[in-house]
C-alpha cells in the first residue's frame, strides 16, 4: 500500500464524528461561512442538548446566534439549513 493511501487511512481512523464533534464542526462552519458570532455559553448549550430535527437544529443554531428564527430571512435561513444538512445529514 502506498505512503498516500495509508496517510488517508490514517486520517479516516483519527477523525472524530460523534454528535458532539460533528456539532463543534457544524459551529464552526456557520462561523466561517455564514458569519455567525456564536458565544461559548450558546454553543455549549446547544451541544449539551442538541435537536435531532433538521429545521429544530437550524433554529437553535440561529438562537445561538442571536436571531429570532421566525423574522429570519429565506436567504439567511437557507445556507444555515444546507450546513446542518451537510454535518449532521
Amino acid at each position: 500500500m502506498g505512503a498516500c493511501r495509508e496517510s488517508a487511512l490514517v486520517d479516516l481512523e483519527a477523525r472524530d464524528y460523534s454528535t458532539s464533534a460533528r456539532l463543534d464542526r457544524l459551529i464552526g462552519d456557520a462561523e466561517l461561512k455564514v458569519g455567525f458570532i456564536i458565544p461559548g455559553e450558546a454553543a455549549d448549550a446547544l451541544k449539551a442538548n442538541p435537536p435531532s430535527d433538521p429545521e429544530a437544529l437550524t433554529d437553535a443554531l440561529l438562537v445561538a446566534a442571536g436571531n429570532d428564527p421566525f423574522y429570519i430571512d429565506e436567504p439567511v435561513r437557507r445556507p444555515v439549513r444546507e450546513l446542518v444538512n451537510a454535518r449532521m445529514g
